[in-house]
């Protein structure tokens, strides 16, 4: 059987396939470390925020169906939130260091005395 177009049922069906398939693998969208990156925001990371852009973005290119475009966004963000962790870091052993001088120097000035 063929509709107006002359194309059959079966072609029509096997047509309508990749399409369902493409559904199927879009159900979810890419990571998009929204909540990493808050919690990095916490943590007095700078390079949080643009992990957070990048990562806003992933959900509104995911629905205007801009597939690459958001892997892209999302291995940005996740670039970003590494960076974001090893700032944080940095910063952690950069004020150890700091509290560790300064004790030494206290405990100099009361041996001074």
């Amino acid at each position: 059987m063929s509709d107006f177009n002359g194309v059959s049922d079966s072609a029509a069906v096997k047509a309508a396939e990749p399409e369902a398939a493409e559904f199927r693998k879009r159900e979810l969208p890419p990571h998009n470390y929204i909540a990493l990156s808050i919690i990095f925001l916490g943590f007095c990371s700078p390079f949080a925020l643009i992990s957070l852009y990048f990562g806003a973005q992933v959900n509104r290119f995911f629905v205007n169906y801009q597939d690459e475009k958001a892997q892209k966004a999302s291995s940005r963000a996740l670039l970003w939130c590494w960076i974001s962790a090893l700032w944080v870091i940095f910063l952690f052993f950069s004020c150890a260091a700091l509290v560790t001088k300064m004790a030494e120097i206290v405990q100099s000035w009361s041996n001074v005395q």
